[in-house]
């Protein structure tokens, strides 16, 4: 008789594992083939070859093509057809069912409304015991676009209506907002949009006309708002909101109801205010500028923020003017906007972001942390440059992304006055032979380039009255300016108790350098070299 006994378990999950992580493709494969080690086949492979992407459907019917096979000596017991109007969120099934024998299918379509996100999928079932099942889908959207395929109306996105302020003030001014969608309801264009109040709306085409946000109604997708007066009386208010396509459909109404107040009770303190997080370029020329901020601290509390809108100036202290639609709250720990055309081929060298805090009785607050874009155009051959902003990602591969390509920079390199060095970077040299990785926001860095080409970079600005604070050692620095604030070398240089400030000029050789005068103005996203008698620290004050 044995006098104890061992168990030993064994956990899938632990294979691989990395913290944070939730998928590995080799514990995947692992748990798939003793699976199938354990029943003893694999499940049907299947493959849907039409419509499979990209097709438009212009008549009646289609034809549905998939390919399937079967393992472990079954055969196909059952087959099933689905099809989905939005990109595969939800399937509905196509009947009668295909016949085992079956890999084609004419698929009636007549009654289903035209539409830009139809997907099919085939799923089949074998014949063993137990019985396993394969499926494949389309790998992206179809259209279905016949005459005469769209009588149905546009969609109000649930949710999606905002009444501001809210509640409202008697006499004063309100604003509704919502989205109209026709995407899966015939995908034709939103040509207007109506706001009903009371219990029940109005007959069609009665209610206060809406107006498209961006001021066109040009879309399949259109956010729509009404602004004017509040001239209903105090109590509880619903209104109904419902939109029409360019076909004369109008959609089904989606409503919310609010409270109508006196000037009494109106909600005059401001959000907080919210930070922004980061911002970089993106886009495959880098010409899109995409900004990050961090949710509000008040938002989903009552009197809290409910929405954020995005405000662009040329110039940091310039007028500032919205981007954008609103951004709902949705109580993410970030939001992100993505300003399309504003990077590098922008045709302003700077633009400057905050973010307005926005709550349901209309009140506002900005933040004062900014984020930017700040191009610089080079000449052939070397330049002297830094970085205004606080960069995400210092690497210089990143920083310096926009003189990459399609012609890379010959080379970058800077001193560090403290350790007396040069660190180097050459485009020709593997990256783990150059010493120069990343650039931070206090260095000057000189770049050598093939041919002209324009610098441009994003990031975000201290919080005032922060200042960004560069170390000084004995004898010459290679420094940036990392500021927009108007500050003169003199003022640098009492500063720091400098000696001398010295200003890129490729025209004085051998060093390139000039002596700048007391009154010469600093300019961001320009190095300078500065020479101390003892270690100091620069604090660079501004944003």
């Amino acid at each position: 008789m044995p006098s104890k006994a061992v168990a030993f378990y064994f956990e899938f999950t632990g294979i691989n594992f990395v913290q944070g992580v939730s998928s590995n493709s080799a514990r995947t494969d692992i748990l798939n083939k003793t699976i199938i080690w354990l029943i003893g086949r694999d499940h049907p492979a299947v493959r849907v070859n039409s419509p499979n992407g990209g097709e438009v459907i212009t008549t009646s019917t289609a034809t549905i093509q998939w390919g399937r096979t079967t393992f472990g000596g079954t055969s196909v017991a059952s087959q099933a057809l689905y099809y989905s109007n939005n990109s595969g969120q939800s399937w509905n099934r196509i009947l009668p069912d295909p016949a085992p024998t079956d890999t084609s299918y004419v698929w009636t379509v007549s009654s289903l409304p035209n539409g830009g996100r139809y997907r099919v999928r085939a799923v089949v079932q074998d014949s063993g015991t137990p019985f396993l099942a394969g499926s494949d889908a389309s790998d992206a959207d179809f259209s279905i676009n016949r005459t005469g395929g769209d009588t149905l109306g546009p969609l109000i996105w649930p949710g999606s209506i905002a009444i501001v302020p809210n509640p409202s003030v008697t006499a004063q001014s309100a604003t509704f907002r919502a989205t109209a969608d026709d995407t899966v309801r015939g995908n034709s264009v939103i040509v207007g949009a109506e706001l009903f109040d009371g219990a029940a709306p109005g007959a069609d085409g009665t209610g206060r006309a809406m107006s498209a946000s961006d001021g066109a109604f040009n879309s399949v997708v259109e956010n729509v708002v009404w602004t004017g007066s509040a001239t209903w009386p105090v109590g509880t208010r619903c209104f109904w909101i419902h939109a029409r396509d360019i076909n004369g459909n109008w959609g089904p109404f989606e409503s919310r109801c609010t409270t109508i107040t006196s000037t009494g009770g109106v909600d005059s303190v401001p959000p907080s205010s919210t930070t922004m997080r980061s911002s970089g370029l993106s886009g495959a020329t880098f010409n899109d500028v995409r900004v990050t901020w961090n949710m509000a601290p008040d938002e989903g509390q009552i009197g809290g923020t409910v929405a954020y809108r995005v405000f662009r100036s040329t110039t940091l202290t310039g007028a500032y003017a919205q981007v954008g639609a609103d951004v709902p709250g949705t109580l993410s720990a970030t939001y992100t906007y993505t300003d399309l055309g504003a990077g590098d081929l922008a045709p302003s060298a700077t633009y400057f972001y905050r973010i307005r805090t926005v709550d349901s009785a209309g009140n506002t607050a900005d933040s004062t942390s900014r984020a930017g874009k700040f191009s610089l155009d080079l000449p052939i051959g070397v330049s002297l440059i830094s970085v205004p902003f606080i960069q995400l990602d210092p690497t210089l591969t990143v920083v310096l992304q926009t003189l990459l390509g399609p012609t890379p920079l010959r080379g970058a390199w800077t001193f560090d006055g403290c350790t007396q060095t040069w660190l180097t970077y050459a485009s020709a040299r593997p990256a783990a032979q150059n010493p120069l990785k990343t650039i931070g926001r206090g260095q000057g860095v000189y770049v050598d380039l093939v041919t002209a080409d324009r610098l441009t970079v994003a990031g975000v600005l201290p919080i005032p009255p922060a200042t960004t604070r560069i170390q000084l050692c004995t004898g010459w620095n290679l420094v940036s300016f990392p500021s927009f604030a108007a500050i003169t070398a003199g003022q640098a240089m009492t500063a720091t108790g400098a000696s001398a400030l010295l200003a890129f000029d490729p025209t004085a050789p051998p060093g390139r350098t000039r002596t700048m005068l007391a009154g010469d103005p600093l300019q961001p996203g320009r190095g300078y070299w500065i020479a101390v008698a003892i270690p100091t620290f620069w604090d660079v004050p501004g944003q």
